[in-house]
């Protein structure tokens, strides 16, 4: 009896280790799923605005070839608690006229737009008479359909043609018209129960599809997919791209809750850069992010030239300009190939020219517009010109006894550094600085703020570094200005101190931003941004005077946003040299801060919070 009990128990055992190991992988994918402990940050490609008029999503935004915007509002979900019956429908937004709000499209008479929630939007263009015609997924109370309308731009009107119901028009997500009466859609779930819905997202049922409807008969062409919903056909109708699963939602989890605060749901913007011919790897490209505050919860973007407009699942539609080229995300070593490049393109045009190197340059202005353009001409040796990587490598053929090393770190003109880049560079200065003779040289195109900015943190952690204590000289052009707002004693700022229990942080951080105004002193900045703020509103031409005004006030919330993160990077610098020299900066800055977002919201952005309403109070 003793040995087949052994025998039962040794049978089951292997049972137990499988339902355990089981267990622990379906725990591993639904942290995955839910992005348990993952922190998005702010990114914007310039300056961002919400968009007046969409208060209950735009869930689906395209753009036509005209820059006109068609934006999907009000989609009605079960579960949700749907209080906007009246608000759901379709907007106009034009991107060649991006000041202005959306418009709601009015629908012809014979269109029935009782239980109107719409999901995915699509247009149709005929090639032989260039006719556009609106393709609509819309979740009826008796069932989905797939309806079509013609547009009448004048009038802000959509004209109802006709409605396609099939067996397999049901949960359907998104749609890509392949003519005026055939297209592609995805079913996101085969389940049409709720319950059914979540056994299939919790686990990891891949039942989604994709089918074609050829204007009578629809048939299933992809099967097998988790969640498809975003759909994309190429003009030239050969390459059809679909998004599996939740796109948009950096932290799903988050989308559940729909609140603003530690917990809303953060938004992102990817673009994806593939070509089908070449088949070569997708590049992809963080064109935007959000952690909440500004948009809640993204479903969709769409961009026309150098604008964007973001939209929410349940909430709002973000307009921003794109200031900076989608390709600002390229890494590093991507740069240092450009300019590969274009050292043997200029090189090239030198060598050709019997002027030399010829440029443009323009005039050194504080205000852009006062900036002139000129022309110049220099002399020079083709073998002459090089990158900054060549010159420093030159520097270390040159000088071999002295070791010279380079890091490239990119910042954007008169903004923070990403907080990525604080991590580069107080991880190269813990592996780098040995001593206090240890020198660190910075440049950058002016070699003003950011070259500073670079000094104040190299001096900040080395001195953390080493263990020299910051003080301030006694000849310090701060010590009798304390209190002012000369000293960089503005609300936020003190906000921050009383959070961080005290003065300690902005003394130290003050000590070291005078030890390096060579050329910039950050609070200086800021306080004079104000002085030429107030100076412009006072000129005879108001409406210059405005627009000049605009400006300073813009250049003044960089300058306290940098200040601010200044600070708050000393507090972290503080608490990571107590750790000792091997685990100091192990855990990097960026990380650190999504675990203090307390900290970060004394802050704010600039849609919303303190930042968004900084006035140099």
């Amino acid at each position: 009896m003793g040995a087949v009990g052994n025998l039962v128990c040794w049978g089951i055992l292997p049972v137990i280790v499988a339902i355990g190991g089981f267990y622990l992988q379906y725990t591993a994918n639904v942290q995955k799923l839910l992005d348990l402990g993952k922190h998005v940050y702010n990114h914007y490609p310039g300056p961002c605005r919400v968009v007046e008029g969409i208060e209950y999503g735009a869930e689906k935004v395209i753009v036509l070839p005209n820059g006109l915007a068609i934006i999907g509002s009000g989609i009605k979900l079960p579960g949700r608690n749907m209080t906007w019956v009246d608000s759901s429908g379709l907007y106009l937004f034009d991107f060649t006229n991006p000041w202005q709000n959306v418009t709601k499209f009015q629908f012809s008479s014979n269109y029935d737009q009782t239980g109107l929630s719409p999901h995915g939007i699509a247009f149709y263009e005929n090639p032989r008479t260039g006719r556009i015609s609106l393709f609509l997924v819309n979740h009826r109370p008796d069932g989905d359909a797939i309806e079509v309308f013609d547009i009448d731009f004048a009038n802000i009107r959509l004209i109802f043609k006709k409605a396609f119901r099939h067996p397999l028009i049901y949960n359907i997500n998104d749609i890509a018209p392949t003519g005026e009466n055939s297209f592609f859609a995805t079913i996101d779930q085969y389940s049409t129960s709720e319950k059914g819905k979540y056994w299939e997202i919790f686990g990891f049922l891949k039942w989604g599809r994709i089918i074609h409807f050829d204007g009578n008969e629809a048939k299933v062409v992809w099967e097998g997919l988790n969640y498809p919903n975003g759909l994309a056909i190429t003009r030239d109708k050969r390459h059809l791209y679909v998004a599996e699963f939740v796109g948009s939602h950096p932290v799903l989890y988050r989308i559940f809750s729909m609140k603003k605060g530690p917990i809303a749901p953060p938004s992102q913007v990817i673009k994806v850069s593939y070509d089908p011919i070449t088949n070569r790897e997708p590049v992809m490209n963080e064109v935007f992010s959000d952690n909440g505050m500004l948009i809640m919860g993204s479903a969709g973007a769409a961009h026309w030239k150098s604008r964007l407009l973001v939209g929410s699942v349940f909430e709002r539609l973000v307009y921003c300009e794109i200031n900076v080229p989608y390709s600002a995300s390229l890494s590093i070593s991507d740069v240092e190939k450009l300019q590969s490049v274009l050292v043997n393109v200029v090189r090239e045009k030198v060598g050709h020219s019997s002027n030399g190197f010829v440029y443009h340059k323009d005039t050194y202005a504080l205000v852009p517009e006062d900036r002139q353009d000129y022309e110049v001409s220099e002399p020079c040796d083709p073998k002459n010109i090089m990158s900054v990587v060549d010159a420093y490598n030159l520097v270390s053929a040159q000088f071999p006894s002295v070791e010279v090393k380079f890091l490239r770190l990119p910042v954007n003109d008169e903004r923070v550094p990403n907080l990525e880049d604080f991590d580069r560079l107080s991880r190269y200065l813990k592996a780098e600085v040995k001593h206090d003779k240890t020198g660190v040289h910075f440049n950058c195109q002016m070699g003003k703020g950011r070259t500073t900015t670079g000094m104040v943190l190299a001096c900040l952690v080395s001195s953390k570094i080493i263990g020299h204590k910051i003080e301030r000289s006694p000849d310090s052009p701060t010590v009798n200005k304390e209190g002012t707002l000369e000293n960089g004693d503005f609300s936020i700022i003190r906000n921050l101190c009383v959070a961080l229990n005290g003065d300690q942080m902005k003394s130290e951080m003050d000590c070291v931003i005078d030890a390096c105004d060579h050329m910039q002193n950050l609070r200086k900045c800021i306080w004079e941004t104000k002085v030429e703020h107030d100076k412009e509103l006072k000129r005879a031409d108001v409406e210059a005077g405005k627009r000049r005004a605009a400006f300073w006030a813009k250049l003044g919330v960089n300058f306290i946003e940098r200040y601010f993160y200044l600070i708050i990077f000393n507090h972290y610098c503080t608490l990571e040299v107590t750790k000792g020299h091997d685990d100091m900066f192990v855990e990097g800055f960026a990380d650190w801060c999504g675990k203090n977002q307390s900290l970060i919201d004394i802050l704010g952005t600039r849609s919303e919070g303190p930042l968004s309403k900084f006035n140099w109070a």
